[in-house]
């Protein structure tokens, strides 16, 4: 009982009940992140380009690394609907050096965001939370 949603969006999920949202690398392939309502319309522009990304519990705030191909690859707070970030939360080593991607999530009161960040010298990935107050507050 499988139905075509239709072209594949990255990494996407649910937004709410009536909508999704992920990277644009399908419709206008900017990789900015929209949100999409369950029949493929794009609704909004939330952030710019990335691949990975988050929305923030009040879904006012997302987190996203620039593009996962880059080298080094920033990891962006953007506010809502904003495509110049608001902030660069770290910088990490590109995912084909220790395989992880960036993956961020938010914790349930959106005040941090969590996120694996690739060492140098090939430690490995490590798990970093972000204290997101000075920006959220203003």
């Amino acid at each position: 009982n499988l139905k075509m949603f239709g072209l594949k969006m990255m990494h996407w999920q649910f937004f709410d009940d009536t909508s999704l949202f992920g990277h644009d690398d399908v419709f206008v392939k900017d990789r900015y992140m929209r949100r999409w309502d369950l029949s493929g319309n794009i609704l909004e522009v939330l952030s710019g380009p990335g691949c990975h990304g988050t929305i923030s519990p009040d879904r006012n705030w997302v987190v996203t690394e620039a593009w996962y191909g880059s080298d080094p690859v920033p990891i962006f707070l953007y506010r809502r609907g904003e495509i110049e970030p608001t902030a660069t939360l770290a910088t990490s080593l590109p995912p084909w050096s220790t395989r992880a991607h960036v993956h961020p999530t938010f914790s349930r009161d959106g005040r941090r965001v969590y996120f694996n960040l690739n060492t140098p010298q090939n430690r490995g990935s490590q798990v970093m939370c972000c204290d997101l107050g000075q920006w959220i507050d203003k």
